[in-house]
């Protein structure tokens, strides 16, 4: 008796936990998306921004183009400190710039040896969270370039960091599908910002997404 009730509470259990696990189909074959399943829910993601072995040269490139800008900042500081000519003047503004340039460098360099964040979305029961991911140059689209511009926001373009978005499945707003090719976008909005997801993506996968959003927010998965 002890044995049969013990089974029973076992499979009263696992009932309770596969009712809460979703059933998310698979991606398109050669997709970047994977899928993450675990008993809290499923997290679907994909890498963004990623160029490859590509950034260490550009890495190395950076260390290269920072010695030549360490010695020209060093040579004209001695020579703005030993002379009182007027070109000073014209040094110390070039100076700035200089160091503005040097800057850049640096950040570029940290911004391309700090790990990615992959953009993701996790799906639970009865809640929705999305992650819009980091990585070097993950903006750096036309339609995005457009955008930022018109925000007058173009440092996103390169160092845009990870934000997350989260809703339960009441609170959570619709899931868009719009337009084809390259003008083709999943989208949902946030009070008055427009989140668009999976910007990366070939078409397919973001029909995939999005077909899958819209099924999660149906109660269809």
């Amino acid at each position: 008796a002890g044995k049969l009730l013990f089974s029973i509470y076992i499979i009263h259990l696992l009932y309770g936990i596969l009712k809460f696990m979703l059933n998310v189909p698979k991606p398109p074959n050669n997709s970047v998306i994977e899928l993450e399943t675990s008993f809290d829910g499923t997290k679907i993601f994909w890498k963004v921004g990623n160029i490859g072995p590509l950034r260490y040269i550009v890495v190395i490139f950076l260390f290269i183009w920072l010695g030549g800008w360490s010695f020209g900042l060093v040579s004209v500081i001695e020579q703005i400190k030993s002379s009182s000519s007027p070109s000073n003047y014209f040094l110390i503004f070039w100076l700035c710039g200089w160091s503005v340039g040097g800057l850049f460098a640096i950040f570029a360099a940290y911004s391309l040896l700090k790990p990615t964040i992959p953009e993701s979305v996790t799906l639970q029961k009865y809640r929705f969270v999305y992650n819009s991911g980091s990585a070097f140059l993950k903006n750096l689209n036309p339609r995005k370039l457009a955008e930022q511009k018109a925000q007058g926001n173009p440092m996103k373009l390169l160092f845009g960091n990870n934000k997350t978005y989260e809703f339960t499945k009441t609170e959570c707003p619709e899931f868009v599908l719009e337009g084809t090719g390259f003008d083709q976008r999943v989208y949902f909005d946030d009070g008055a910002d427009r989140v668009q997801i999976g910007d990366s993506l070939k078409e397919p996968e973001r029909e995939w997404l999005a077909n899958v959003l819209q099924s999660w927010k149906a109660g269809e998965l």
